[in-house]
């Protein structure tokens, strides 16, 4: 069995897994000392530099070190038209009203997943990143029990893994966002209490 929770902590915190040839996102807090901690960085292999979103001449400086996008349904898979417009990042909700990619029993949907699979190469081809909401509080009563949320989480690592898709970010839910659109992501750190 693997190491789970590290693998998914690490996915949640945005942490970039060096995987050669595919993009990675990950914040300067995780890469090191030289990078701004409150800034996302991209880059498209491992031998490549990190760069800071956004920080290419047709981008304002206020939009440097953020990740620019929308929110999209798995079964949108045309990116181009979104990278060619300087969006740097597409939200997809894996669980909703409408449909989740998760079975109650917490395994992943052949078909959903399918189409999961051909958002996340698309955009890894047009050099955006996808953030992954995971659960949706309005209907999180659609899984057997708590049990099987966990299990969804697993199964979507592992599947994550499996796949090597690396140029996503995961939010465990999707309630707090709801509101915004366009999409703005900038990486917070909280400083430590006293």
């Amino acid at each position: 069995m693997r190491e789970i929770l590290g693998a998914a902590t690490a996915a949640l915190l945005g942490a970039a897994i060096a995987w050669p040839g595919s993009l990675q996102v990950s914040t300067g807090f995780l890469i090191g000392l030289r990078h701004d901690p409150h800034a996302f960085y991209v880059r498209n292999s491992s031998a490549a530099a990190w760069q800071k979103t956004g920080s290419t001449a047709e981008f304002r400086k206020t939009a440097q070190g953020r990740l620019l996008g929308v929110t999209v349904t798995s079964a949108q898979a045309d990116l181009q038209p979104l990278a060619l417009h300087g969006l740097q990042l597409v939200r997809v909700a894996l669980q909703s009203t409408s449909g989740s990619l998760f079975a109650p029993n917490g395994a992943l949907r052949p078909a959903e997943t399918a189409r999961l699979h051909a958002l996340l190469d698309a955009a890894a081809a047009h050099g955006v990143a996808v953030e992954l909401v995971f659960f949706d509080p309005a209907v999180d009563q659609d899984f057997d029990s708590p049990g099987a949320m966990l299990a969804a989480v697993r199964h979507l690592t592992d599947w994550l893994i499996d796949q090597n898709h690396r140029n996503v970010l995961l939010d465990p839910a999707a309630g707090l966002y709801r509101q915004l659109a366009p999409l703005v992501l900038k990486p917070v750190l909280r400083s430590p209490k006293h």
